[in-house]
C-alpha cells in the first residue's frame, strides 16, 4: 500500500498495486464519502490516510491531517479544539497496548 497526497481538505489517495484501477479508484469513492470518519495510521503512530469526514469532524487543519502527521499532534490539535478530552500520551500508550495485545492473538502468516 501507497500512500499520496490528494490535496484536497486533508484527504489522501491510498493506492493498493495488486488492485485494478478500477476497484482502487471505486474504493476510494467509498472511503471518501463515507459519513463516518476514516483514519489509518502506520505502525509507527503516525497517519498514513484520514478521508474529508474525519477531517471536517475534528475541524482538523489540511496541515495537520496529512500523511506522516504523529497521532500526538492529531490528538494535541484535537485537544486544542475542545474535541478530546484525555491526555494524549495517556490515550497512545492504551491504544498501543490494545494493538499489542491483537497482534499478539493473530495467528502467524501463512506464506
Amino acid at each position: 500500500m501507497d500512500v499520496s497526497d490528494h490535496g484536497s481538505r486533508g484527504a489522501h489517495v491510498l493506492t493498493f498495486p495488486k488492485m485494478s484501477q478500477r476497484g482502487e479508484g471505486l474504493l476510494q469513492a467509498v472511503l471518501n464519502n463515507l459519513l463516518q470518519g476514516v483514519l489509518m495510521f502506520d505502525a509507527d503512530a503516525r497517519l498514513a490516510f484520514c478521508n474529508p469526514r474525519y477531517v471536517e469532524m475534528y475541524g482538523l487543519s489540511p496541515d495537520v491531517a496529512k500523511p506522516g502527521c504523529p497521532l500526538k499532534d492529531i490528538l494535541d490539535h484535537q485537544a486544542a479544539a475542545g474535541a478530546f478530552a484525555e491526555d494524549p500520551d495517556d490515550y497512545i500508550a492504551l491504544l498501543r497496548g490494545k494493538v499489542a495485545a491483537v497482534s499478539d492473538r493473530r495467528p502467524p502468516d501463512r506464506h
